[in-house]
């Protein structure tokens, strides 16, 4: 039975050598400048999840964009994805501010990391641990 636990052991050895996770943010310990965190995970879905939709809804006054053409921005940000998508005429719509954009991203980043730091163990709040019934 011994050995038994020894391979256990061994195996578990091995799983945690390859498992990976993500941090919370780069303000998290021992995260590197290449590291992806909950923040830029979370922040990259929402800009391509914008990218998105707008390219199926035109901007005012110009023509729908080509699939493809917001969503393949590289290093996609709040201001090029507004310079792609409203281009010259955020020059006559003020309103298309990257900043509220970018704001209300910060938002709901501030608002993930307080549910991970207020509610780490609650699966209601976040499927902790893949606790999906319980959630």
């Amino acid at each position: 039975m011994s050995s038994y636990y020894l391979l256990s052991f061994l195996f578990f050895c091995t799983l945690t050598k390859f498992s990976q996770s993500f941090l919370p943010n780069q303000f998290s310990p021992n995260v590197k400048a290449t590291d992806y965190t909950h923040a830029d995970i979370t922040e990259a879905g929402i800009l391509q999840a914008v990218a998105a939709f707008f390219e199926t809804v035109p901007a005012p006054g110009k023509t729908k964009v080509a699939p493809d053409t917001l969503t393949g921005i590289t290093d996609l940000t709040t201001r090029k994805l507004y310079d792609a998508y409203y281009g010259n005429s955020r020059v006559c719509l003020p309103t298309t501010s990257d900043v509220p954009f970018q704001n209300a991203i910060d938002d709901i980043i501030r608002y993930n990391n307080k549910v991970d730091q207020d509610h780490q163990n609650e699966a209601a709040w976040h499927f902790n641990g893949e606790q999906i019934n319980e959630g």
